[in-house]
C-alpha cells in the first residue's frame, strides 16, 4: 500500500513538470513586415513560413527576415 502511494505522488508531480512553455512574439513594420492585415499562414516543409496579406500579396518569412513575392 505504501508503494501505491509513492507511485500515485510521483506520477502526479510529473504531469506538472512537463507542462509546455509557449513563447508568442508579434511582428510590426519594425520587423520588416509590410502590412498587417494577414489572410492565411502556412508552413512549408523546410520551416518557411508563407503569409498571404490584404495587399502586399504573398510573403515569406525564414525566421529571420520577411521577404516579399510578386508575381510577373
Amino acid at each position: 500500500m505504501k508503494h501505491l502511494f509513492y507511485l500515485f505522488v510521483t506520477l502526479f508531480l510529473c504531469n506538472f513538470s512537463i507542462a509546455q512553455l509557449y513563447t508568442f512574439k508579434n511582428f510590426s513594420h519594425k520587423d520588416g513586415l509590410p502590412i498587417s492585415s494577414i489572410l492565411s499562414l502556412a508552413q512549408s516543409q523546410d520551416g518557411t513560413i508563407w503569409l498571404g496579406t490584404d495587399g502586399a500579396g504573398l510573403m515569406s518569412y525564414n525566421g529571420y527576415n520577411f521577404q516579399e513575392h510578386h508575381s510577373n
